[in-house]
């Protein structure tokens, strides 16, 4: 987060004050990535578009969406110059700040920040009085590439669901003037706690799940509560909680309001190991088949509605995980609220069944895997 004040070129007395949060690593800017937000009548930019909500503002979440956001504050609102008429009872003066008066303060702004940013475009964005102050600006200078109301305006709900996520910078009241990031939000706001659970089939087996919430959420659903299962090669944590740049997938939905779990099924992560994976691997055949996975996650999932008082949840699977929370769903259809599959399992030739106990996987083996299918003339630019 940075804070900058522009001279207004009328007044020099007059400093227009205005805010940016962007993702950190983001260097590269154009008319579609940089927006800049003006307010309304009644409050300052920050009151509508940084203002904190279980941690998280709108701001955060267009530069969490990989934007360079901006909030300005016309003269006499928030953070910039008051005109001297305000310094007398507001009846010995007429309106002072008209609608041309804030539009010409939105040009100064915005030739500050393309300047800055060396753009020639830029995103507009007025809520209540500042869509006319927007719209007269963008009449007298029609180059801005998007124009946006959000009085009837689709961009944000659009945004939801467009864009992945990336680092940013965050503002927050607690610690005004301090830059933080992503990590900063995860640990001001966002809870972790982890859980053993008894598998019923075996005592001396026990269910690893790890939850992210917001400090706040106390409600819980079937559509906010999120249960996650791994792949056949790698534990939950590493799909679900890996930190990339101080943020994971994990900390992505609890920052949005989720209650979210990721769980590991026996014999991976942090769950028990089968007495079987003590021995030689082609001692023993398969031991956690697909079924078998499927009834760990029942007995992970029916542990964390209880734990709610919730009786159904968001089902996401990865990989070998789609057809584990599949076969969950198909034998338990009431529990799931919503059931998302993401990259599920392909059939690969040759692809022979598994027919060990377990596989251990190498930093060699796992690249050799990932190359397998990939061009040869491919491999040094996407997996260098």
């Amino acid at each position: 987060m940075s804070e900058h004040y522009i001279d207004a070129p009328d007044q020099m007395a007059i400093k227009l004050y205005a805010r940016n949060k962007k993702p950190t690593s983001l260097s590269t800017f154009s008319g579609s990535n940089v927006v800049i937000m003006v307010h309304g009548a009644s409050y300052p930019s920050e009151s509508a578009y940084d203002l904190q909500l279980n941690g998280f503002s709108w701001m955060d979440f267009l530069a969490a969406h990989g934007y360079d956001v901006w909030c300005m504050d016309v003269r006499g609102y928030g953070m910039s110059s008051r005109p001297s008429e305000m310094a007398v009872n507001a009846t010995l003066n007429g309106p002072i700040v008209r609608t041309i008066d804030a539009a010409n303060d939105v040009k100064t702004v915005a030739n500050y920040i393309m300047s800055l940013r060396g753009v020639n475009q830029h995103i507009a964005i007025g809520w209540s009085w500042g869509t006319s102050i927007m719209s007269t600006y963008t009449s007298l200078n029609p180059s801005p590439s998007n124009m946006s109301y959000l009085a009837k305006i689709v961009l944000f709900p659009l945004l939801l669901v467009a864009l992945a996520a990336n680092h940013v910078t965050s503002h927050t009241r607690m610690a005004k003037r301090s830059p933080g990031d992503f990590a900063d939000i995860a640990a001001r706001y966002i809870e972790m706690s982890e859980h053993y659970i008894d598998a019923p089939d075996q005592m001396a087996i026990k269910l690893y799940a790890r939850n992210k919430k917001p400090t706040s959420l106390s409600t819980f659903s079937g559509s906010n509560v999120v249960i996650m299962v791994h792949g056949a090669s790698y534990p939950s944590e590493s799909a679900y909680d890996l930190q990339l740049n101080g943020f994971s997938w994990m900390d992505f939905l609890a920052a949005h309001g989720y209650d979210v779990w990721c769980m590991d099924v026996r014999g991976y992560g942090m769950s028990s190991r089968p007495s079987e994976m003590a021995v030689n691997a082609t001692l023993n055949g398969p031991i956690v088949r697909t079924i078998d996975a499927a009834n760990d996650v029942k007995t992970v999932a029916n542990y964390i509605m209880s734990l709610r008082g919730v009786n159904q949840h968001i089902a996401i699977g990865w990989s070998w995980g789609t057809s584990i929370m599949s076969t969950y769903t198909s034998l338990n259809p009431s529990k799931v609220s919503k059931l998302v599959i993401y990259a599920p399992q392909w059939f690969r030739a040759p692809n022979p069944p598994p027919t060990t106990a377990y596989r251990t996987i190498t930093r060699q083996s796992a690249y050799d895997r990932w190359v397998k299918d990939v061009p040869v003339d491919q491999i040094p630019t996407l997996l260098p």
